[in-house]
């Protein structure tokens, strides 16, 4: 309010000189068109995101818009342009334009006045106060991209404040474990975009929600779930409610190809991670494009086997019949397809997770073809007639689901993915601001319906919807409790500014997470590191971290030198460049790779890669290239083969042997041959204990050629929780430590041949396991 008061004041007086024909100076037109254009900017982020500048802006500054539906908003962006444009144009018309060359009595003080009403209308524009507000994340974006991650990840034991009574992100972030799966159940999540619960308020909309509110009785209504920072856009609601955390995109240069990164916050451990470990199907369905803001990568890094978005539905279940609007399909079209894989889903008999996610609710709202007919749905706005036919279609939906045979074993989850965004009935909305809250049902025979009225926020509806998949587990994800069985963590009221500014280093962890390794592998042809069981494009900056590499770093090519500028800290690091730079570190041209040593800023040593090989370099050789007289030169042990192979310790990753040769490999045991010296690997068998009954015939070994290898590999985890059967394949095999293994604890076997002892690695629980193959 004072911003306006100050800078229509000013404007008044400045248009006012102006007509008395006064002499007018540039930094006044430059005031009034910078405070118009703030203006008219701040005006299209609040159109698109309902609250100004915030963090969901911030994340798809980073991101892109890549896969949106924008046709919506070209009036809006039109409008914005015209605007900046006829200010600019005007500022510089009136700058130039010379009036009264004569400088009247009082002009100076006129003058003067000006221009403080107008600086102090800029500092209070409400563009500029929600940059301030998010100025730390915003800072802290920036220093990831200049990859300071050492710097902030000293967040990550910060506090959230004293509100939380002192505890840190470490006492409060849910870490993995193993957890009963018995009695586990099917389930089938609908997000309904922007379909929050306050539309059930028939004194504010006009009976919005009619069809949905006659299925009530039907479902356990959780009725006091709030959004917390970081979850109030589609991405960051999907994985706030599913991992436990807000969505900050530190480490990710672009988190739709996730440049320099292969996965999409690899560190953290969400819903889907949890159930594919345990053999359930995970797919996704969503009318709109996977590539927008990253959807397809968080699905895909995270336990999800298929997604479905808008390319894929056309040629699977599209003739060209079908009708789009500009994001995708519309949610009648979804919902039958949804129902026709639950279906077939359910069929197989495996336990499946079928995530779909609807868009007609999206502003400005659209309308189903099969709701167009029905006057009934019809409403004066075009948003009003979106909810009533999402209504209508949702009612459906649930009516089949009762009525099939999925009812007994399956549990339907109905959720907002966020509260919604401007739309024609957002001035209603703001009117019931405080009431506003997510839509949660679950729906399922053994579910008790009712209604649940404890705090909660997006953090807690994937731990929850857990509790009702798995009926014997009390699992906790990230932030999120099961507050069926739990209180949430919203009850100890920590703030959105508590979390913004001390999730941070969490969330560069999450993005950036390595597990640790004692050897890492570069290979100098391909510009390629090897860690952590994933694969790196050069240059890489990776943390010495006692006796481990940690925390690798992506960083952008021709850059280095910055950043060793940024890390004069007592830390050490390998950085993975060009070979050509100088001890002022500027880079003076190479084309081949070197590894280089670098402790407080500084490079200690540089050790040429070897063109065409495969180079480990160890923790130990880094500690002598450090410590050692600045003469001494670390000798880089010179792998002459390209093969090595790789033990996942979680879900998401698919490669088992890299090199000249990348495998693809599936959760659970896997035995791999190579028949002679010139052959390629291949996979023979793959024996998955995490996925039910397995037949006696798949635990007999393999037949073994004379000149041939085996390769015994695990993914996730060799089991989940039944031992026995490892023994016969143990025996089977000839190895000894299989049926120790603890759940999701890497191990590899390399046996040379029918007479030899087989060779044995295994790892530590949670980590990875890389052998190079001699």
């Amino acid at each position: 309010m004072i911003f306006y008061l100050l800078f229509f004041a000013a404007l008044v007086a400045f248009i006012f000189r102006v007509w008395q024909g006064h002499q007018v100076l540039r930094p006044i037109a430059l005031l009034v068109a910078l405070n118009i254009i703030f203006l008219a900017l701040y005006f299209f982020v609040d159109a698109l995101s309902g609250n100004g500048f915030d963090e969901s802006v911030v994340y798809h500054l980073v991101v892109g818009l890549k896969g949106a539906g924008i046709l919506g908003f070209v009036p809006l962006i039109l409008t914005v342009l015209v605007v900046i444009l006829g200010s600019t144009l005007l500022a510089l018309y009136i700058s130039r334009k010379s009036f009264n060359k004569d400088r009247r009595e009082g002009d100076q003080f006129t003058f003067i006045g000006l221009c403080v009403a107008l600086v102090a209308a800029l500092a209070l524009n409400p563009l500029v106060t929600n940059i301030k507000v998010q100025a730390p994340l915003l800072m802290a974006i920036l220093i990831q991209q200049n990859n300071l991650e050492g710097q902030i990840s000293e967040f990550s034991k910060s506090k959230i404040g004293s509100l939380i009574q002192g505890e840190s992100l470490d006492d409060l972030i849910a870490l993995p474990h193993a957890f009963s799966d018995s009695g586990k159940k099917n389930v089938i999540w609908i997000y309904a975009e922007s379909l929050e619960r306050t539309y059930f308020n028939n004194e504010v909309f006009d009976r919005l929600l009619l069809n949905l509110s006659e299925k009530a009785e039907f479902a356990r209504k959780y009725r006091s779930i709030r959004q917390p920072w970081g979850t109030g856009w589609t991405i960051g609601g999907i994985v706030g409610s599913q991992c436990g955390v807000p969505l900050v995109t530190l480490g990710a240069k672009n988190a739709n190809s996730l440049t320099g990164l292969p996965e999409f916050m690899p560190g953290s451990v969400c819903l889907g991670d949890l159930l594919s470990s345990i053999g359930f199907t995970l797919e996704f369905i969503g009318g709109a494009s996977k590539e927008f803001a990253g959807k397809g990568n968080f699905l895909k890094t995270h336990g999800f086997a298929s997604v479905k978005d808008k390319t894929t539905l056309h040629e699977i279940y599209d003739d060209g019949s079908v009708e789009r609007n500009e994001w995708g399909y519309y949610d009648d079209f979804i919902l039958n397809v949804t129902k026709q894989r639950a279906s077939s889903l359910h069929t197989e008999g495996k336990p499946f997770f079928l995530n779909t996610l609807t868009l007609d609710t999206h502003s400005p709202g659209f309308v189903s073809p099969v709701c167009r007919t029905k006057t009934e749905l019809a409403h004066p706005s075009p948003m009003g007639s979106a909810i009533r036919c999402s209504d209508y279609l949702l009612a459906d939906f649930i009516d089949w689901f009762v009525e099939s045979e999925l009812y007994a074993d399956t549990v339907l989850v109905i959720s907002s993915d966020h509260l919604a965004m401007p739309n024609d009935l957002y001035s209603k909305l703001g009117k019931i601001s405080a009431e506003r809250r997510l839509l949660l049902w679950m729906i399922g025979k053994d579910i008790p319906p009712g209604n649940i009225d404890s705090p909660a926020s997006t953090f807690d509806i994937g731990p929850t919807v857990l509790g009702h998949i798995l009926p014997d587990s009390d699992y906790a994800i990230g932030l999120g409790r099961n507050i069926d069985k739990n209180s949430s963590l919203y009850r100890m009221e920590f703030n959105d500014e508590d979390l913004a500014s001390n999730i941070l280093g969490f969330q560069a962890l999450a993005w950036l997470h390595v597990n640790g390794a004692d050897s890492i592998y570069v290979d100098e042809s391909d510009g390629k590191l090897l860690m952590g069981g994933r694969s790196y494009s050069f240059p890489v900056l990776i943390e010495l971290d006692g006796d481990l590499f940690s925390n690798l770093i992506w960083i952008e090519k021709a850059r280095g030198e910055q950043y060793l500028d940024l890390i004069s800290d007592d830390r050490s690091y390998v950085w993975l460049d060009r070979c050509g730079w100088s001890p002022d570190k500027r880079y003076i041209g190479s084309d081949s790779f070197c590894g280089h040593f670098v402790h407080r800023g500084d490079i200690v040593n540089s050790i040429p890669l070897v063109s065409g090989e495969v180079t480990e370099i160890s923790t130990r050789e880094v500690q002598e290239a450090l410590f050692e007289d600045s003469g001494s030169k670390a000798s880089f042990e010179r792998v002459s083969h390209t093969e090595y192979a790789v033990s996942f310790s979680g879900p998401g990753s698919k490669s088992g042997v890299l090199g000249e040769q990348e495998v693809t490999i599936a959760r659970g045991i896997n035995i791999l041959e190579k028949r002679s010296a010139n052959s390629s690997w291949s996979l023979v068998k793959n024996i998955d204990f995490c996925g039910g009954p397995v037949a006696s015939s798949a635990l007999d070994g393999v037949e073994f050629s004379s000149s041939g290898k085996l390769l015994v590999v695990v993914k996730d985890s060799a089991h989940c929780g039944l031992v026995d059967e490892l023994r016969i394949l143990e025996e089977s095999l000839g190895v000894e430590k299989l049926a120790s293994l603890k759940f999701r604890q890497p191990y590899i076997a390399f046996i040379k041949s029918r007479e030899s002892r087989p060779d044995e690695y295994v790892g530590q629980v949670g980590a990875s396991v890389i052998v190079a193959l001699q």
